[in-house]
């Protein structure tokens, strides 16, 4: 059947397998692994490196491994190469490079990658409600397409997000993480309640649902591909007040931008510049500012920072801690990663299928799960 499939309809665990079979297809001596799991689920990611592993084992391959999770480099390599801008830094048995790092570079990756948990919640108010929460999408058959029934991709999922709190959304691909983000935004239709601050989102008017958009706003996950090229930083910024305070003035609107943009840890001069001219994570820092002018009380984080290397990685998440702390936000983070689930979530939410499979607090999920799916998901980690 896979033989016969075109590559759309493949999942991405089948299409990196296919990537794999062509690579291998002429009997090579290397096989170079130029990022292949960075897009995957973390049980996903597990197989497709025991499959290479396997591969490597049975030809004698050569592995060359490029890659910025260093759970990998640790599982998978003999030996390391760390670069920095260009250039090697140091070069050694993987075991060495670990545990007695010689370079401070190597150090501060090594660092990043080991963030403590947040401090615990006291006891705040819900402020998002989801209850009895379904999403289904219709499966169409035939040349002309006709529906034959339905699939649920969320399955009465129930939930609080409280203020101030961060909840982790983890799971598959395919488990209903992103279909959750999007019904809580209704930018897709659902079943079931969704209240923000006690108000049922179905029930009110256009003009009333547009101003309360305001309080809820999303960061996607790729930086490059989420700001339109040809607008400067201060539009992008700035676009959010056109529609929520219609008000403002050009030099109030150029206040603001310039009051975010020092919020988020970067430039004022940096609002007539373009996106091309940042990197991966200073875009992702416009990103996120552009979400945090309209004062949100809830960030949705879409995997924010899986386009991101490690030491990026945690100074986006040592940002999004202080705005945090600083404005009282509620951040609903989606990751495959669950180190950076365990850096920043208050608690999480473990989904498979569309349905809830634990929810409980992160030191319960991570030291004590319940369910053997968290069980699984933890030891694809390396976290168990």
């Amino acid at each position: 059947r896979i033989a016969e499939s075109y590559p759309h309809l493949l999942s991405g665990g089948q299409r990196q397998r296919i990537m794999i079979a062509i690579a291998l297809a002429n009997d090579p001596k290397l096989l170079i692994a130029d990022e292949p799991t960075t897009a995957l689920d973390v049980t996903l990611e597990k197989q497709i490196l025991d499959l290479i592993a396997a591969a490597q084992k049975a030809r004698g391959l050569g592995v060359l491994l490029i890659t910025h999770n260093l759970s990998l480099v640790r599982r998978y390599a003999q030996r390391v190469l760390v670069l920095d801008a260009g250039k090697p830094i140091e070069s050694n048995t993987t075991d060495q490079i670990f545990t007695r790092p010689a370079q401070p570079q190597t150090k501060r990756l090594l660092a990043a990658r080991n963030m403590a948990p947040p401090p615990d919640m006291p006891n705040p108010p819900a402020i998002l409600q989801a209850q009895n929460l379904t999403v289904k999408f219709p499966v169409l058959r035939g040349a002309l397409r006709r529906k034959v029934g339905d699939v649920a991709a969320v399955d009465d999922v129930s939930f609080n997000l409280h203020e101030g709190e961060t909840l982790g959304l983890v799971g598959e691909s395919g488990s209903g993480k992103s279909t959750i983000a999007l019904a809580l935004l209704r930018l897709i239709n659902y079943k079931g309640d969704v209240l923000l601050g006690g108000v049922n989102l179905a029930s009110l008017s256009k003009p009333a649902l547009r101003a309360m958009r305001a309080q809820i706003q999303i960061v996607f996950q790729d930086p490059y591909g989420s700001l339109a090229p040809r607008l400067t930083i201060e539009d992008i910024i700035a676009e959010g007040l056109t529609i929520h305070q219609p008000g403002l003035n050009a030099a109030q609107r150029r206040e603001k931008v310039a009051a975010t943009l020092h919020d988020v840890g970067l430039p004022a001069d940096a609002m007539n510049r373009y996106p091309h001219e940042f990197s991966g994570g200073q875009r992702q820092r416009v990103a996120i500012a552009r979400a945090l002018i309209l004062h949100p009380r809830i960030l949705v984080l879409d995997e924010p920072t899986s386009a991101l290397d490690v030491t990026v990685q945690a100074e986006i998440l040592a940002l999004l801690r202080s705005l945090q702390t600083r404005h009282n936000i509620a951040y609903l983070f989606i990751s495959h990663d669950l180190r950076v689930i365990r850096a920043l979530a208050h608690k999480v939410m473990v989904l498979k299928s569309g349905k809830i499979v634990e929810l409980a607090t992160a030191n319960t999920v991570f030291n004590n799960p319940a369910a053997a799916y968290t069980q699984t998901l933890l030891a694809a980690s390396g976290l168990r």
